[in-house]
């Protein structure tokens, strides 16, 4: 602290420094991420993981008692829970001849392979289906005829990769974009403890890798924000301390400067491969190339508005220092300001809907994301800082036209107008017009803000209602956009679906593809080894056969060896990732070899397949798929996803949209979720292509794909509900950017020394107090019932899902013990053939396929042993997702602790999900095999059904929020008003006048105050009377004494010369004449001395006698101009203002005010050799200034206290009447007076009146 005081920059420096070391640190964060992302570094690392998962599997094997109980099948639960889901696979196999059979495994995600069993070596890497793994074989210690094996996975690597099933390293996911596993030499070896090496790293080919991490980024960003922070807080303390115009100059440079810096390095930190810097994802030209870019420009316009408003609220515009061509030039650039800011804003909020991919349909769940979001935060900064920057431009431009509201009016419509002329597209103009009308209600609404204010108080700096009024303007504003956007997309959807079950374009294909026969392939088939002539080959083929249907599809070629390598294909596709999207993801079309695949909501392709075998010895030569997608959509993202049951943007599944299909006005197929006609009548039939319809509360976009063919969407009309939604999203983003800016304005005002620590609060009146503690109790409330809901949903969905899948269990248990080939079922499930001859059992599988189907979910069926012996989804196990174990720890529960049902969650990947396992048999005891359905879309249901509940929640509160708002505005305004009431007595509070006594009815808190105030006021009121009394009886003595004074100095020498002439007439002296002349004379001035006086001590009794009437203020001055200045001894200049000054006070005593100044005035200048006196005026608000200035020796320190004070002077005779009835007329005149003066100089007195 002693630190702080003798530095004034002390906060700044450490605001400096902190931002010198955010920024360093980003940089080395980024050092170490370039560090990290080098495979020598990764090769250490990866030796180093798996010596320690080594190690661990070493440890394990040294625990005997463990080991006999695994290898003798005695294990305890806690036992396999010791060794489950561990950093490692863990499994015991027993020897048996040159056999090997498993008796532990710890999970069923992967089974060592043949190949790792019988392998020569007993530590290498191999790749399994679901990945590469490190495989480690010892002997069990103490169990010769036993082999442990140790399993670690290097990479996931599935047969196809997914949103579930990504193809990462577990040890670090950041490297999956950068580096692969390679079994083939390179210079990146990962060795063996001792030096052998095991595998080795190679960076991937044509892949960006990002020079910094996120997190390095934003510290990046935030250290330079910080700087330029710091450098703003040191210049404005140092240069501009009390100058709010240089601070706002230097704010404005520091950001303009920070901005200018960032985009030259955005590009450096290749900031775009950040999605939320990704031009995709939004993008409107060089000034916001991003959506990142436009939240930093939205939260610096944000912060720049705020500041030039806290800066320039307390200043005005005075009309009368400036020329009124300055004066209208300003108030005409503020109005231009006000339009373009406006306009523009608007402007941003469309392109943010319209030419983004960010979903603002707030009644689709399903298509919000994070950058929803940030877009609720951008247009919460925008909207707030239009608002305080438009408060600080109607500042001046109400100053500027005098309130004249109806020329504002007009110019805002004609400058407004003017600039949507300059607009091109009418569809712009469209929707800037709405803006202009919306600007000029704003602006009515603006300048009746002290009448609303009047009768509603508000906290939170008055804010509330315009956070009102803003949230429903936006809502407007952008319900309407977001309907335009969803319209575009159905219609999108509609054009598509209406192509999809088109068989002209199933024909169209079939065209292009008729000479691209197996025939054609089996003769050019070598010339797809080497790369030119390949590449060669797709032109070709694109150029000859597509040639004709470029406008329309866009095709790509993926060809395949006979051992399914890629031969020089583009995308990274295998033949089991095409054949999977064949087998279980397209439905066929009605030509041979030719699919239909839809990979999205708005995607979908044509999948050709060509197996191309030798004509003569009919082996496989390859394999050839011809992907061709409509050009009008996306191209068709080739990523199947493995498990069937969920996909909510399928037509048949989406909770949003249903549709329905005509041909020759027959119903040909529909969603059956909406009550379609059957057939359509003449009246039925669209007469344009695009029709919207209203039908009991559902919107219809009706579509005439040809003359026969009509395609109906459907959505319900949910206006109401998504405006309210939309109103509770931007509602909250307000508030929670409200507090966020006071938040920071305590920090800064901490910084820059206005605020101390201890002072700092966030709520500093009662009334912003309960409306903080109803809103705390708010979000509270929303926390606490939100989790509380989310736990009791989660738990609810467990439960449901247990009872589905309990119920599917026993109707599946049910259909195997009834079934007709029960023996037949049995006799396969105990048979000991291979698993491919057991894939192929009809029977079974058909009873599988068949309840798989009804229910929705997948069964899979385990012999005794655990080992698979059915399943509805074979390709799982086929292709290596998951290994043909059972999960080692339901098998426990099942066989050993004879469990009749168990359920379990299970994890492959990235992928949740419940499985139910149940023994099948005719009794329990003895079960012969093993049932199992896993419920692989629970994570996705659970995430939906919280997100949904969310959405009502925040509507809820949302609204929950304003009620308990107006509750909090009627208390706080109860509560308040009483305060106001007692506060508005004490101001009234006077020793010199009746002070009265607070009625209070109830007997509350506040009551009991009131009790005291009235206490106080009686007690006042005999220490007032006692107080007047006294000062009564001072001032009369005061008086007495005064008068006696100024009477006894006359009567002094009137008494001498009485003498004096008495002496002379007693002495008979000659020149009686003469002296009773003089003595005369004398006596006459003293008695006018006395007159003099007795009319001083008169007029300052009579003072409270005013006589207010209106009159110009010229009138008193110019009479006395004219006397002044025909003072030889005087320099007179009065400079008038040029209009009339209106004011209301005693005439009279205005006229004795100003002349005892000017009388002063002149005397001050006694012994200079000419008095210069000059009299100015001017405007100030309400008020006129009139400024008396002369040039005489100045007020010395010593008097300055004491000038107003009666019977006080500066001269050598005189009453000190005169400046105390000055300030006396003034202030009966609702006025004030004062002085400054300069010793030497001279003296200027200020009166200040109200005017008319």
């Amino acid at each position: 602290m002693k630190l702080k005081g003798k530095n004034k920059y002390f906060w700044e420096l450490i605001l400096l420094t902190a931002s010198v070391m955010v920024f360093l640190t980003g940089m080395l964060l980024s050092s170490k991420f370039v560090k990290k992302t080098s495979l020598d570094q990764q090769t250490a690392f990866f030796e180093k993981e798996i010596a320690k998962r080594v190690a661990g599997f070493e440890q394990l094997l040294k625990d005997e008692q463990l080991m006999k109980r695994l290898t003798q099948s005695r294990e305890s639960l806690n036992d396999l829970m010791s060794v489950y889901d561990g950093p490692f696979y863990f499994y015991i196999y027993k020897k048996d001849a040159n056999k090997q059979f498993l008796r532990f495994w710890n999970t069923g995600i992967v089974i060592p392979s043949d190949e790792l069993l019988y392998s020569s070596r007993d530590e290498q890497v191999a790749k399994l289906p679901n990945g590469y793994y490190y495989s480690l074989r010892k002997p069990v210690p103490g169990y010769t005829d036993f082999n442990a094996y140790c399993l670690i996975l290097i990479k996931s690597s599935f047969f196809i990769e997914t949103e579930y099933f990504k193809n990462d390293f577990p040890f670090d996911k950041t490297m999956n974009n950068i580096m692969d596993v390679s079994l083939t030499p390179t210079p990146f070896a990962v060795k063996s403890a001792d030096g052998t090496p095991l595998f080795y790293l190679k960076y991937k080919a044509s892949v960006k890798v990002a020079r910094d991490s996120e997190l390095s980024v934003v510290m990046k960003i935030t250290g330079l924000f910080l700087f330029f922070l710091a450098l703003y807080l040191i210049l404005a303390k140092r240069l501009a301390p009390v100058n709010y115009l240089n601070q706002i100059y230097f704010l404005t440079g520091s950001f303009l400067a920070f901005r200018i810096v960032l985009y030259l390095m955005t590009a450096r930190w290749r900031s775009g491969e950040f999605s939320l810097f990704d031009p995709a994802v939004y993008s409107a030209g060089d000034i916001l190339p991003t959506l990142g870019d436009l939240l930093i420009n939205s939260l610096l316009f944000c912060w720049i508005s705020v500041f030039v408003w806290n800066r320039l609220s307390a200043v005005t515009l005075n009309v009368y220092k400036y020329s009124k061509k300055t004066i209208w030039i300003t108030g005409i650039s503020c109005l231009v300001i006000l339009i373009a800011a406006t306009f523009s804003i608007a402007g941003v909020i469309k392109t943010l809907i319209a030419w983004s991919k960010i979903s603002f349909d707030v009644t689709n769940v399903s298509s919000l994301s994070v950058f929803t979001a940030v877009g609720f935060i951008i247009l919460a900064c925008l909207c707030l800082g239009f608002y305080y920057l438009s408060r600080t431009l109607y500042k001046f431009i109400l100053a500027a036209f005098k309130d004249n509201l109806l020329l504002i009016y007009l110019l805002i419509a004609v400058l407004g107008l003017l600039f949507i002329t300059l607009i091109e597209k009418d569809e712009v103009v469209i929707f800037y017009l709405p803006v202009l009308v919306w600007l000029l209600v704003y602006t009515f609404v603006f300048t009746k803000e002290a009448v609303i204010y009047r009768y509603v108080q508000f906290s939170v700096s008055g804010t509330v209602l315009w956070i009102f009024v803003f949230s429903v303007s936006l809502s407007l504003l952008m319900l309407k956009e977001i309907n335009k956007a969803e319209l575009s997309l159905r219609k999108k959807y509609i054009e598509k679906l209406a192509t999809q079950t088109d068989p002209a374009s199933e024909r169209l294909i079939s065209i292009a593809n008729k000479y691209l026969d197996s025939n054609y392939f089996r003769n050019n088939f070598k010339r797809l080894y080497d790369q030119q002539e390949n590449e060669h080959m797709r032109d070709s083929i694109r150029n000859r056969n597509y040639i004709g249907y470029l406008n329309n599809y866009v095709t790509n070629l993926y060809f395949f060896d006979s051992l399914n390598n890629p031969l020089f294909n583009q995308a990274p596709y295998t033949v089991e990732a095409l054949n999977n999207i064949i087998a279980n993801k397209s439905r066929p079309t009605s030509l041979p070899d030719m699919y239909f695949y839809e990979s999205e909501f708005d995607n979908f392709a044509y999948i050709t397949r060509r197996v191309i075998s030798n004509a003569k010895t009919g082996h496989l030569l390859g394999t050839i798929y011809i992907v061709s997608n409509p050009r009008k959509f996306a191209v068709a993202n080739i990523r199947p996803e493995l498990f069937k049951q969920f996909r909510s943007w399928e037509y048949s599944n989406s909770l949003v949209y249903q549709y329905a299909i005509y041909q020759d006005n027959q119903l040909r197929s529909s969603s059956k979720k909406y009550p379609f006609t059957s057939y359509l009548t003449p009246g039925q039939m669209p007469q344009r292509r695009f029709e919207i319809r209203e039908k009991d509360g559902y919107n219809e976009l009706w579509y005439r794909a040809s003359a026969s063919k009509v395609i109906v969407m459907v959505r319900k009309s949910e206006m109401f509900l998504e405006a309210i939604t939309l109103f509770s999203y931007i509602f909250c983003s307000f508030l929670f950017l409200t507090a966020l800016i006071n938040l920071l304005m305590i920090v800064l005002s901490i910084f820059i020394g206005q605020r101390s620590v201890k002072n700092a609060t966030f709520f500093p009146t009662i009334r912003s107090q309960i409306h903080g503690t109803f809103i705390l109790i708010n979000v509270l409330a929303f926390l606490v019932v939100g989790a509380a809901t989310i736990s009791f949903f989660v738990n609810r969905f467990e439960e449901s899902n247990n009872d589905k899948l309990s119920r599917t269990m026993n109707i599946m248990l049910n259909e195997l013990s009834s079934h007709e080939t029960y023996d037949s079922v049995r006799t396969i499930l105990q048979s000991k053939g291979s698993n491919e001859d057991l894939f192929s059992a009809n029977v079974l599988n058909g009873v599988i396929k068949r309840v798989s189907d009804i229910h929705g979910v997948d069964v899979n069926v385990y012999d005794q042993t655990g080992v698979l012996r059915a399943s509805s989804q074979p390709d799982i196990y086929s292709r290596g997702v998951l290994s043909d174990r059972m999960m080692p720890r339901a098998y426990y529960y099942l066989l050993r602790l004879r469990r009749v049902e168990y359920t379990q969650k299970e994890r492959v990947s990235n992928l949740s999900y419940n499985t139910i396992y149940a023994p099948v048999g005719e009794n329990s005891a003895q079960p012969y095999a093993y049932l199992s359905i896993p419920y692989f879309t629970s994570q996705q249901e659970l995430s939906q059904e919280i997100s949904t509940f969310l959405i009502t929640l925040i509507n809820l509160y949302a609204f929950i929020f304003l009620l308990t708002g107006l509750l909090a505005l009627l208390i706080t305004n109860r509560i308040t008003g009483s305060f106001t009431v007692i506060g508005n007595k004490m101001k009234q509070i006077s020793l010199s006048s009746l002070n009265e006594e607070i009625l209070w009815e109830r007997d509350d808190e506040i009551g009991q105050l009131v009790k005291e105030y009235n206490k106080m006021v009686a007690q006042l009121k005999e220490s007032a009377d006692t107080l007047a009394r006294s000062e009564r009886e001072e001032a009369w003595r005061e008086m007495a004494r005064q008068v006696a004074h100024e009477i006894k100095n006359p009567l002094t020498p009137m008494k001498l010369s009485l003498q004096y002439l008495q002496k002379a007439i007693n002495e008979q002296s000659p020149n009686i004449q003469q002296l009773t002349s003089s003595v005369a004379k004398t006596l006459v001035e003293q008695i006018d001395h006395l007159s003099k006086i007795a009319a001083d001590f008169s007029q300052f009794a009579n003072i409270n006698h005013v006589k207010a009437e209106a009159f110009d203020l010229h009138e008193v001055l110019q009479p006395l101009e004219n006397i002044y200045s025909k003072n030889p001894e005087v320099t007179f200049h009065w400079n008038p203002l040029p209009i009339p000054v209106q004011v209301k006070a005693d005439k009279t005593q205005l006229n004795r005010l100003f002349t005892n100044l000017f009388v002063n005035a002149i005397d001050a200048c006694e012994g200079n050799t000419r008095c210069v006196l000059e009299v100015r005026e001017r405007l100030d608000n309400d008020t006129v200034i009139i400024s008396v200035k002369d040039n005489g020796a100045g007020i010395s320190e010593t008097m300055k206290a004491r000038i107003f004070t009666p019977n006080f002077t500066t001269k050598s005779s005189g009453t000190g009447l005169g400046l105390a009835m000055c300030k006396g007329i003034v202030e009966k005149a609702n006025g004030s007076i004062w002085f400054e003066t300069e010793p030497g100089i001279g003296t200027t007195f200020f009166v200040k009146l109200p005017v008319l």
